[in-house]
């Protein structure tokens, strides 16, 4: 635990940048992109444009200080141990790798989907793909890749592509969080799962409600997760009204309380999920030293990169605040 007195000390002063509600508030009521942009910049973030110096470059900015992060927690932890930092690159890695995989079948470049902090360069996961020797990846995702692609060679469906790779990616954090010993990654992990599985019931549920709804969920769902798949699998086969009162006798009966009506949308049920999952995020702040400091602070990072994305996203389009803010996930501080 020593090994983290100053990496949670210096973290806790890091929080201090993030924005909550209030904040995020601010931004959305912002007149327009350039009060916006202003705002961020008294805040430390650095304004970028395009080659014509007004298109603003908001991607590139939420990922540059996304990358960031990533990079302080690294500088942090290079004297401790394992994979219990490195596993949240894992679904970049993932992504890339989709990315790489999909557009070398279509021969186009993949640079412009692609992450820059992932466990495995960009380049090399290129290369991997051209060469078809994944063993630069890490174990589960290498075995995915060739999966994929020889499925892919049979089917030619681009969903087994997706479908493996997301798998094989929450077994390789799975396994990098059992092995790290740490209760609250753990706990994160299983959590993610859960209501990723849940997720997908409602939405094949909506989708198809039938024979092959219900094989391509048993195919689709995770493993290792808290929620058994016997349950999931009950859970399909329920009137939705049903469905959300089952979960209240679960460990997930704060989801299910947060949907805002009988027949929530998609999009409200995703983003109860994403509330549910920073809830468990949210514990860190709790905790006074040790990797679970650094890690909350890593995903309220990325919990406020997607805030930003929606709330810029809706000032481009002119969308009113109330809109926008409907919108917002659960910060972390």
């Amino acid at each position: 635990m020593s090994d983290y007195f100053y990496s949670s000390a210096r973290v806790r002063a890091l929080e201090t940048g993030l924005l909550g509600r209030e904040g995020l508030l601010r931004l959305a009521e912002a007149p327009s992109m350039a009060a916006l942009l202003s705002q961020l910049e008294e805040l430390g973030w650095k304004a970028l444009y395009g080659e014509d110096g007004r298109t603003v470059l908001r991607e590139q900015m939420l990922l540059e200080h996304l990358e960031q992060a990533f990079g302080e927690i690294a500088s942090l932890t290079e004297e401790v141990n394992n994979r219990v930092f490195l596993l949240w690159r894992y679904p970049y890695d993932c992504n890339n790798l989709k990315a790489a995989i999909k557009c070398f079948l279509r021969n186009t470049d993949p640079t412009p989907m692609m992450f820059d902090f992932g466990t495995v360069s960009t380049e090399k996961i290129q290369n991997a793909v051209r060469t078809n020797d994944f063993s630069v990846l890490p174990t589960h995702l290498a075995q995915a890749a060739r999966e994929a692609t020889e499925a892919y060679a049979k089917n030619k469906n681009p969903q087994v592509i997706d479908l493996l790779l997301d798998r094989a990616c929450y077994r390789e954090m799975l396994a990098a969080a059992e092995e790290s010993g740490v209760a609250f990654v753990l706990k994160l992990i299983q959590t993610k799962i859960d209501l990723t599985n849940l997720v997908m019931c409602i939405r094949m549920k909506r989708i198809n409600n039938g024979v092959a709804g219900k094989l391509l969920l048993a195919e689709s769902l995770l493993d290792g997760g808290t929620v058994q798949k016997d349950l999931i699998m009950s859970l399909f086969a329920m009137e939705e009204r049903a469905l959300w009162e089952r979960l209240l006798y679960t460990d997930y009966k704060h989801f299910a309380e947060a949907m805002p009506s009988i027949a929530p949308t998609l999009t409200e049920i995703e983003r109860a999920a994403d509330n549910a999952f920073m809830a468990v995020v949210r514990e860190a702040r709790f905790i006074s030293c040790g990797p679970e400091v650094l890690i909350g602070y890593l995903l309220g990072v990325e919990s406020q990169t997607r805030n930003l994305r929606i709330i810029m996203a809706g000032k481009a389009a002119s969308l009113p605040t109330e809109t926008v803010m409907e919108r917002i996930r659960e910060s972390y501080v």
